[in-house]
């Protein structure tokens, strides 16, 4: 259930002085404090909602990067951790606000990423977009059908013989399929 006004408020106003460090927590190199920082960043989404749509740009290449170190550790309990966070915010971000952001760095977009990328962290953004996707209401995801399938179908996905990035590729293939089912005529339409 939704929290108190007043609740929402306090946190919102003060959310700023702390989610930098947060964000940097993510990826610490002690897993306790990776862990809790994350549990902290869900609470924080929790309350603020869709008011943290203006911080996009630093909290996803933050979750990328704290998914990567946690698959790498092998910590399920901070991956599912993380998971929540990003199914949440894609439940209050419209997918304007981070289709756009994902996007290229899924295609390796040398223009967002001047050091270039891997196909494992390709896998990561994907897995990112995949939770993002599965947290959105199904009739927002609609416009963006058309963009997406492109990008989960893109033949560079592919190419590069990567059993992860193909798995991670249809799993996000399939979350927007199943958003899609039922609403042909506005699918075809967007």
């Amino acid at each position: 259930c939704r929290q108190r006004i007043g609740t929402r408020l306090y946190v919102r106003g003060n959310t700023m002085r702390v989610l930098k460090p947060i964000l940097g927590e993510l990826s610490n190199w002690i897993s306790k404090t990776r862990l809790q920082s994350a549990k902290l960043l869900r609470t924080i989404v929790f309350y603020c909602e869709e008011h943290l749509t203006s911080e996009m740009h630093s909290i996803v290449p933050a979750l990328c990067k704290a998914a990567a170190v946690a698959g790498r550790e092998k910590e399920p309990e901070l991956v599912a951790t993380l998971r929540e966070v990003v199914t949440l915010l894609g439940r209050y971000m419209v997918p304007d606000s981070y289709v756009p952001f994902l996007i290229p760095r899924v295609k390796g977009d040398l223009e967002v990423l001047p050091s270039g990328t891997d196909t494992k962290s390709r896998a990561v953004v994907l897995s990112v977009l995949t939770d993002m996707m599965a947290g959105t209401k199904a009739g927002e995801l609609v416009p963006h059908a058309t963009e997406l399938v492109e990008l989960l179908t893109a033949e560079d996905l592919f190419e590069y013989g990567s059993e992860t990035l193909l798995a991670a590729s249809c799993t996000a293939l399939q979350v927007l399929l199943s958003a899609l089912a039922g609403r042909g005529q506005a699918a075809v339409e967007a």
